[in-house]
């Protein structure tokens, strides 16, 4: 006599068991698994995706959590804790103006030294010559090169005429160091910038000559002067008078003008716009 079959037991609940295809079909199916970070699907599902990959993993995806940041109320915190710092710094200053000792007295006079006292920045501003004269060389790189040579000519071409009424007789193709200018005898020469006088010599039969040092690591030179207003370490300005040219029995007399800039000779002309 066979064996009866074994019986299956209903599941809690009630409802029959699952049959044998269900079973092997349960088997089959691969387990769900955690929904993989798609990068491309994080980048255009975040609403500021700058802010880095900090997405939290969810069952079947869901949506993402909300940015996190300083909002209004964390900078009035910090606006908060700043106001009394600097109050708390004013008070020990107006505290230490009440004291009456030796320790608060050398405080006190140290303070008031630093509000009263001008500081010597000509140690810093030539460092600042040395390092910074003439346009940087990182400009162009965060523009367009030709606009940046266009703005650096702009500025070059504020120079002053250095006399009224100048024509060049010689130009710089043949002098190769400067220019010749003709212009009224006895006529006013004056400074194309501001700037420091460092040479004032007296060429024998050929007049004066003058040299101005200029920002931007510019000099100019005045040649054949008849007469020199300036003495070496003076400081000009811009269109100021630094001599006359030579008088002559003509109506015009020349003399020599150049222009030299980072240790060169540049054409006058490129620089200031005659008459």
């Amino acid at each position: 006599m066979s064996e009866a079959p074994p019986q299956v037991e209903p599941k809690a609940g009630g409802g029959a068991a699952p049959s044998e295809p269900e079973r092997q079909a349960m088997r089959d199916k691969p387990p769900q698994s955690r929904v993989e970070d798609d990068p491309e699907r994080l980048w255009k599902s975040r609403p500021n995706p700058w802010l880095g990959w900090q997405v939290g993993r969810e069952e079947g995806g869901g949506e993402l959590p909300p940015p996190t940041g300083a909002g209004p109320g964390q900078w009035v915190k910090e606006l908060q804790v700043k106001i009394v710092i600097s109050l708390a710094l004013l008070g020990c200053g107006w505290g230490l103006f009440q004291l009456d000792m030796p320790w608060a007295r050398t405080g006190q006079s140290l303070v008031g030294d630093m509000l009263t006292v001008d500081m010597d920045f000509s140690a810093a501003a030539a460092w600042y010559d040395r390092t910074f004269a003439g346009s940087p060389a990182f400009i162009p790189i965060f523009g367009d090169r030709e606009q940046a040579a266009e703005r650096a000519q702009a500025g070059i071409r504020t120079a002053a005429s250095p006399v009224t009424g100048g024509v060049i007789v010689r130009d710089f193709a043949a002098l190769s160091s400067g220019v010749e200018l003709a212009a009224e005898s006895g006529a006013e020469v004056r400074s194309i910038g501001a700037g420091r006088v460092l040479i004032v010599s007296d060429e024998s039969g050929q007049g004066q000559t003058v040299i101005i040092q200029h920002a931007q690591q510019r000099m100019s030179v005045y040649g054949r002067l008849g007469m020199a207003a300036v003495e070496p370490g003076d400081w000009v300005e811009a269109g100021e008078a630094i001599g006359r040219l030579q008088t002559s029995e003509d109506d015009r007399s020349v003399f020599y003008f150049a222009v030299r800039e980072r240790e060169r000779y540049v054409d006058p002309a490129d620089v200031i716009a005659f008459d």
